[in-house]
Formats: structure tokens, C-alpha cells, sequence
């Protein structure tokens, strides 16, 4: 459902169209079996989950803490293996980032979170650490309850909390260290502070405020930022964190404790567009482009690494929005299932990419997984002839099609079609082995009662099912 997008699930299960793929599910799974898996899927024990209070002198009576999973608690153990799997399989490089992930829900939840500026207006929101697209540890946040498994550090803010978390989590390497690319959503100067001390790199972009922030640096972007020339560059150092202003179109402000801005490899030669007619703050950037629309410029090697690596988990967003399976649905989990096997593909993905045993496209992936996953459940399904049963003849309260009848009508009727569609060699093949006519299957009041299901009882069927002699 992901790589073949329809407006109706209903429309994967339709015999013929005018126009349009006939889906390979309808040969593996009925569209009723489907809604009933959908209508009675449960991922967690109902045993295990906390007591949902009907109330609200019910929820003032349970503790804090179990109020706090109630809203999550359902996707285990689902949510916690996957999560431990992507932290098994895969180490990840020394860039790394964290940033959030949104998924998509417009139901009733107080846990869902609204965000205007992003490509999804609402939904769960998610706290990823990812690399080029693998994530490998989140944590959920909600509205009401705030982030989920959450060890809180009194000297930050929860978020920062969150992120040293995270970066506490990242596999100890003798002689060898990460760097963590961030927004201004989490950086703050004490948070880097600890992450240096940690033995953990630390870039992002930051915003002009708290005590510790250079008051030079505030200055210059409330009063100075559309008066500087182009490439003017600032910095102040605080706790061992550089502090850093650059004049772009505006004054991008960063911290950092990987860089520096007085060596010659401070700064890099990039290619450079000139800025877009429509941006307002661009006044100063175009007189260094003059009449030129591109132009080889030298920028601070801070802005260009976190340019080229601040998007893992944005590219997880973009791998998810392609082949998204979500659907429709009224129970408030499901949108966070169905992200959860989205990325778990994804993962999938990057592991064969890394490991070199996939050299095709995103695309190609993921038919060759569906088409493996639709063998495999072939070969899962329950063989109760293989059991030493007992296996009695039972009469059954209607009248149905034999099994075997049916079965031996399916080969009969795959042969003829792939016979009629090869060339002269193929029909005369045919004709020599001269099949019968393919009729209605038998029909039969009585079967086997431990495999339950409809036999004849004169054909040889009962025999030939549970010996599953070849047609």
C-alpha cells in the first residue's frame, strides 16, 4: 500500500479495472480478513497495559507516571524492539543529528501537537537521532505529558535533556567521538557545554537569547545584521563553546565545539546561487554575485558542515512521505504502527545500501520486500495435514466446495494460461496433454474436523489432502 497509492484500501481488491494494476494482496489475503485484522489488531497484552481511568476522579487517583504511558503504551513491545534492533544492526557515523520527526494525525488526542510551519500541519510528534536517513533512537513527545522516558537534567531545559539522552546512548569507540548537528530548537550553550565534557562533538544554529549568550552577538543581530558586509564573520567564546555570527542574507548565529574561524581550513570554497528576487533580506548578498547567478564564495567550514549534515532526519521524512502506508483509522495508535513500520523498511533500506547487498533504488526495494514478505506468508501458513491430527470425517453444518477440488482447479486453470500465452510450442503442449475442462469443484456436506475444512468423501480427496500427493 505504500508503493501503490489508492484513495480506498477497498480498491486493492477489485477483480477488474478498466485501467489501472490488479494488486497482488487479493491473491494472498481476502479484503475481509483484511478489515477484520485491522478492526482486531492489538500490539500489546490487554493484561499489560495500565487501568484507563473512566473519569476524572479516576485519573487524579493514578499515579503520574502511569498517566504518562497511557497514551503509548499500547505499541509496546513493538515500539522498544524496533528500537533496539536499528541500535543492534547498524553503528552509526560520526555525524550524526537529532531533530523531530512528525507523523500525521487529525484525530481526537490530547497528545498530538500543531506546528504550522512544517509540511505537516499536526500530529505526533517524535524526537529522532538519525544518520542520512537511519534512525537509530527516538523518543515520543506529547502535548500534555511532555517527552516520554525522559531523564531530566536540572541544569536543562527538557529538550536539552533530551538530546544529552540521546548522545549518552552512542556506542563508546576508543580513539573516535561523534559530532551532533542540531537546530535552534535544542542548542543551548550549557547543553554543549556537557556534551563536550562527554567526549561528544556539538554544531547547530542557535537563537539570540539566554544568560550565557554573548550580548555582543544579540547586539548584532537586533541592531547590525542588514548593516555588516557580506562574510562578516564574529565570535566569542563561552564555556568552551564557540559562539559564532556570520553575515548571510542575515546574521546566522551558531554554536559549535568542533570549529574554529582564525586557521585557514576555517573556511571552504563552495558554489554559491545568487538570492532568489523574492527574499527580502538579500540586499547584501546580491552586490557580492553582482550580475552573476552562481559564484564560487568561501564560507565558514561551520555553515558547510552543518549544510551537509544536518539532514538525517530529514531524509527519513522524505523516504516515509513517498511510500507512507498509513491509512484512514479511529484508534489513536495507529498512526504511530504504521510510522513504525515506514522507518522500520526504511532502516532496512540503508542497512542493504551500507552493507552493499542492494545496489538498486528505493523503489526497487521495497517491491522485492512486499513481493518476500507475500512468499514468506505462503510458507507460514498453519500445514495441519503434516499434524498426526486425529484427523475424523465430521459432518459440517453447510455445504461447501472441496478444498482439494478447488486447489486442483487453481493448477489446472495457472497451467492452461501459461501455456495458452507462449508461442505454437506452448498450445501444442496443450493439446497433447489434453486437460479436462475446468468445471464447477465438487461440492460436500462433510470434512476433516481437525483441519476444518470442506472434502469429498467418494473422489479420493481425503486421501490425496492429507498426503498432498502432487496434481
Amino acid at each position: 500500500m505504500g508503493v501503490h497509492r489508492e484513495s480506498n484500501y477497498e480498491i486493492y481488491w477489485e477483480n477488474q479495472r478498466a485501467a489501472g494494476p490488479c494488486h497482488a494482496i487479493r491473491t494472498h489475503m481476502t479484503l475481509a480478513r483484511f478489515e477484520s485484522f485491522r478492526r482486531y489488531l492489538h500490539v500489546s497484552s490487554p493484561t499489560q497495559l495500565p487501568p484507563e481511568p473512566h473519569d476524572e476522579e479516576e485519573e487524579e487517583k493514578l499515579p503520574v507516571e502511569t498517566l504518562e504511558k497511557l497514551w503509548w503504551w499500547k505499541m509496546e513491545p513493538l515500539l522498544s524492539t524496533f528500537r533496539a534492533a536499528s541500535q543492534r544492526y547498524y553503528i552509526p557515523r560520526t555525524e550524526v543529528a537529532i531533530d523531530e520527526i512528525m507523523v500525521r494525525f487529525h484525530g481526537r488526542s490530547s497528545d498530538t501537537c500543531k506546528m504550522p510551519n512544517k509540511p505537516i500541519k499536526q500530529g505526533y510528534k517524535i524526537f529522532a537521532l538519525a544518520d542520512q536517513g537511519y534512525v537509530w533512537h527516538f523518543q515520543l513527545s506529547s502535548r500534555r505529558h511532555g517527552i516520554a522516558e525522559l531523564v531530566k537534567d536540572a541544569e536543562l531545559t527538557p529538550t536539552g535533556s533530551m538530546v544529552l539522552q540521546m548522545a549518552r546512548l552512542l556506542p563508546k569507540i576508543e580513539h573516535s567521538y561523534f559530532v551532533l548537528f542540531l537546530d535552534n530548537y535544542f542548542t543551548s550553550i550549557p547543553l554543549f557545554s556537557m556534551l563536550r565534557a562527554e567526549n561528544i562533538g556539538a554544531v547547530g544554529t542557535t537563537r539570540p537569547q539566554g544568560i550565557e549568550f554573548p550580548a555582543l552577538l544579540i547586539a548584532l543581530r537586533q541592531k547590525w545584521s542588514t548593516k555588516l558586509d557580506w562574510g562578516t564573520i564574529c565570535a566569542v567564546i563561552v564555556n568552551d563553546v564557540l559562539c559564532i555570527g556570520w553575515q548571510d542574507n542575515n546574521l546566522v548565529l551558531g554554536l559549535s565545539t568542533i570549529h574554529t574561524v582564525h586557521e585557514a581550513s576555517s573556511q571552504i570554497t563552495r558554489s554559491r546561487k545568487w538570492p532568489q528576487t523574492t527574499s527580502t533580506n538579500a540586499t547584501t548578498a546580491r552586490k557580492v554575485f553582482g550580475d552573476l547567478p552562481r559564484r564560487e564564495l568561501d564560507i565558514p567550514t561551520f555553515i558547510d558542515d552543518y549544510n551537509h549534515n544536518m539532514n538525517g532526519v530529514d531524509l527519513a521524512n522524505q523516504f516515509r512521505q513517498v511510500y507512507d502506508t498509513q491509512r484512514i483509522a479511529y484508534r489513536i495508535w495507529f498512526p504511530l504502527m504504521h510510522w513504525a513500520f515506514d522507518q522500520a523498511a526504511i532502516n532496512a533500506y540503508k542497512l542493504a545500501t551500507v552493507g552493499k547487498t542492494w545496489t538498486q533504488g528505493h523503489l526497487e526495494f521495497r517491491r522485492a520486500l512486499y513481493t518476500k514478505l507475500l512468499v514468506y506468508s505462503e510458507l507460514v501458513k498453519p500445514q495441519l495435514w503434516k499434524d498426526l491430527g486425529p484427523h475424523n470425517w465430521t459432518s459440517r453444518s453447510t455445504r461447501q466446495s472441496c478444498v482439494w477440488c478447488c486447489k486442483v482447479n487453481k493448477v489446472r486453470r495457472e497451467l492452461q494460461t501459461m501455456l495458452e500465452g507462449q508461442e505454437g510450442a506452448g498450445r501444442e503442449i496443450l493439446k497433447e496433454l489434453k486437460l479436462p475442462d475446468i468445471g464447477r469443484p465438487n461440492t460436500s456436506w462433510g470434512g476433516c474436523s481437525y483441519c476444518d475444512i470442506p472434502l469429498c468423501k467418494t473422489s479420493g480427496c481425503w486421501v490425496k489432502w492429507h498426503s498432498q500427493d502432487t496434481v
